[in-house]
């Protein structure tokens, strides 16, 4: 998987969060805290409305957050 050098326990490539994201998530996330555009920046650029590119936003640091912290456990044993 992708974090397979960093964390050898991981090797399922859906265990990486990324993968848990569609591609419009993706894309928001990668502009948003990557690239350093805002919401209304990203909006214009993939043809939606500000609130539309929020909800996405929103609902990809969820999924994020969900994410880590179901596997808080198995990171910490292979950062150990």
């Amino acid at each position: 998987g992708h974090f397979g050098v960093l964390a050898p326990g991981l090797q399922n490539p859906m265990d990486h969060p990324i993968d848990s994201l569609n591609n419009s998530e993706k894309q928001v996330v990668y502009k948003y805290y990557f690239i350093g555009d805002n919401t209304r920046e990203i909006g214009e650029s993939l043809e939606l409305n500000q609130s539309r590119i929020s909800q996405i936003l929103s609902n990809a640091e969820n999924k994020l957050r969900i994410f880590w912290s179901d596997k808080k456990e198995e990171l910490y044993e292979c950062l150990i």
